[in-house]
């Protein structure tokens, strides 16, 4: 048999043998994996010209070193220039990326400030209608009796809670009659009146006092520890409620020229826990010392020092009374915080004998009441009578005669009433700013 015999290696077949070799035989039992299989149909010669595995893994033992140490090496100068590169190829999408950034934040900002005008536009508009309409509507309110009856809402409201507060004095009022004097339960507390005094009995059973206004203004001006002096003092309501405002601490100097009713006002003072407080004086007070015919009125609260008209029916018309000075009775530099003087028409010389007292005390204040009749009757003017005031630096302010509070009315709007109180004070005056802040 004609056997063909190779001088060397066909490169050829001898991939294919070993492509044969790796490729795995099939069978039933499955072979371990690691199992070389045997070479088929190859010669000797081709055999022992293919390399072993362990030559080849001997090969990469050794290239491997050196590969990681040329990497090493390589890396500082290959990394900059795959930075250059990169850099290179991004630095152009990055301009284009930041225009398009900058473009749409423009884009946005414009719009956001056209809606921003529109709405404010609007809301401008809005406003200018809501005030047209506001201004409408406050002008035909204004124009309408609504208006008018909230005033008229808000009086009424005031008086009628004037009216509840009566309205709980009187259920709490009362009259006791005590043999020949009266115990009459009012505003200020209780107070003794003679029963003879219809007039004044009435009075205080149907209003609680009398001259409301003037006592309200008291309460406000005086606090505990001042001096008040009373001149004129009848039965003791404008004392009396001097008292419970300096709430027993001060001193009070009260004047009562007629004999029983002074008697009345010690035990009024009494009765209510103020006598140690008060120092009443049974005399008629002017700008000389002495005595002096008292013309006794129909009521106690009109006796006066000039001469009056009497009814017929009174038995009695005058009495003699005591006549003293504010300064001879009042120690000299003594502190005097308020005076109330109500001696029908003999103010001024009340005054006149007060005059070390004014002068000592540039911070006091009088309340004296202004009556036309009064004045007339005693031969004074009403301008001259107010000039004599303001000689002494004391401006005048008249009393409400419900509220207390403070109001000017020109000396023709005074003589058109019948009485009006007074307050006079020195401008700048604690007592006078006090007055004219309530």
């Amino acid at each position: 048999m004609d056997k063909t015999y190779r001088e060397k290696i066909d490169v050829k077949v001898a991939f294919e043998s070993a492509m044969k070799r790796q490729t795995p035989i099939p069978s039933a039992v499955q072979e371990p994996t690691n199992a070389v299989p045997e070479p088929a149909n190859i010669g000797p010669e081709v055999s022992s010209h293919i390399p072993d595995s362990s030559v080849k893994n001997n090969i990469r033992s050794l290239l491997r070193p050196v590969l990681r140490i040329s990497a090493r090496l390589a890396r500082p100068i290959v990394r900059p220039i795959l930075f250059r590169l990169r850099r290179y190829f991004l630095d152009e999408l990055r301009r284009d990326l930041d225009n398009m950034h900058r473009e749409s934040l423009g884009e946005m900002r414009s719009a956001s400030e056209q809606i921003f005008v529109g709405v404010q536009r609007r809301l401008d508009a809005t406003s200018a209608n809501i005030s047209a309409e506001i201004a409408n509507s406050l002008g035909f309110l204004s124009q309408s009796p609504l208006t008018q009856g909230h005033e008229d809402y808000s009086a009424l409201n005031a008086r009628l809670e004037r009216v509840e507060d009566y309205s709980a004095l009187i259920a709490r009022r009362f009259a006791l009659n005590s043999g020949p004097d009266v115990i009459v339960r009012t505003v200020v507390g209780y107070v003794l009146c003679p029963s003879s005094d219809h007039a004044l009995v009435t009075s205080l059973i149907e209003a609680g006092e009398l001259e409301t206004g003037t006592r309200l203004l008291i309460e406000r001006l005086l606090k505990p520890g001042d001096t008040f002096v009373d001149v004129g003092a009848n039965v003791g309501l404008h004392t009396l409620g001097a008292a419970r405002t300096m709430e027993g601490k001060g001193e009070i100097v009260a004047f009562e020229p007629f004999g029983p009713t002074k008697q009345l006002l010690d035990r009024t003072l009494w009765m209510n826990g103020f006598s140690s407080m008060t120092k009443v004086h049974e005399a008629a007070v002017s700008n000389r010392s002495g005595s002096a015919n008292l013309f006794l009125g129909p009521t106690s609260g009109h006796h006066s020092l000039t001469a009056i008209d009497v009814p017929e029916h009174l038995t009695e018309t005058t009495a003699e009374v005591r006549i003293v000075t504010l300064d001879e009775v009042l120690d000299e530099g003594k502190s005097v915080d308020l005076i109330k003087i109500d001696v029908e028409g003999a103010e001024l010389e009340v005054i006149q004998g007060a005059q070390s007292i004014i002068r000592n005390n540039p911070d006091i204040g009088l309340i004296v009441e202004f009556g036309p009749s009064h004045l007339k009757r005693a031969g004074h003017t009403s301008v001259g009578w107010i000039s004599k005031f303001r000689e002494m630096g004391f401006d005048y302010m008249a009393i409400h005669p419900q509220t207390g509070l403070l109001e000017y009315l020109s000396i023709a709007q005074m003589e058109a009433q019948d009485s009006v109180n007074l307050f006079f004070a020195r401008a700048g005056s604690p007592l006078n700013e006090r007055a004219r802040a309530i």
